[in-house]
């Protein structure tokens, strides 16, 4: 339970990551004419969780915020 503000991260606040971010994205810039080629997807989100994540260094992500969504549907682009 809490407010979402174009300060909500996607996989920060809302936990939405992997393969589930990119059918979100996808989705999103479909229904919004939003073009996301040159979106850098592993910039922002962790994959799946995996075993294999105990061998690996802990990787810092950007955030996505709901205002950049917002940002991108009025600029056309992600």
């Amino acid at each position: 339970d809490f407010d979402i503000d174009l300060n909500t991260t996607v996989q920060g606040d809302l936990k939405i990551y992997g393969d589930d971010a990119s059918d979100i994205l996808i989705k999103f810039c479909n229904k919004f004419k939003v073009d996301y080629s040159k979106f850098n997807f592993d910039k922002y989100f962790r994959s799946e969780p995996s075993w294999t994540d105990i061998f690996k260094k802990k990787k810092e992500f950007e955030d996505l915020t709901m205002g950049d969504l917002v940002k991108a549907v009025q600029n056309g682009f992600l």
